[in-house]
């Protein structure tokens, strides 16, 4: 019984699952930051992580807004994931201009993304988490590429670091 409803779950195409029509246009990028921290916030808060913000949150890509916010959750919840247990548990989400584009870096100070799981963490149904799905990186990484960006997990001392880079507006 179980093979018959999960069946039609993994094999429906994950790109036509619940798409709006996007609103491209300038989006600021700490004004998207302060709408996720409405959001997820309370969990921050109630897992004792630090959330630090720098750089220049007035910066503005080209995004639909919602679905930068999307990317921008995805990321800061799964850092909030892998700090569960982690002694002074800390995000960083860093924004800064570079040429004609910008990027958001969002890292964190838990134990980092596994080397075996590094090559494939941007594919879908991977997962380095129980009780992941192993979508959030796939999906997310296709919006950032959608308004011309890119998603990549970058090299870090310490933890994990991705770098979201969009195009200024």
């Amino acid at each position: 019984m179980t093979d018959s409803i999960a069946d039609p779950i993994s094999t429906a195409p994950i790109s036509g699952a619940r798409k709006r029509t996007p609103d491209i246009g300038a989006v600021e990028i700490g004004s998207a930051i302060e709408s996720v921290m409405l959001l997820i916030g309370d969990r921050v808060r109630a897992a004792g992580v630090t959330l630090e913000r720098t750089g220049d949150p007035q910066i503005r890509v080209v995004a639909d807004r919602v679905r930068l916010e999307q990317v921008l959750i995805n990321l800061v919840q799964n850092a909030l994931d892998a700090l569960a247990g982690q002694a002074d548990p800390r995000i960083v989400v860093a924004v800064e201009g570079e040429g004609e584009g910008a990027c958001i870096r969002v890292s964190d100070n838990g134990p980092g993304v596994p080397a075996g799981l590094r090559d494939q963490l941007f594919t879908p149904f991977v997962t380095g988490r129980e009780e992941g799905l192993g979508l959030g990186l796939a999906i997310s990484r296709d919006i950032a590429r959608d308004f011309g960006g890119e998603l990549t997990l970058a090299e870090s001392g310490e933890g994990a670091r991705f770098e979201l880079t969009l195009l200024r507006a």
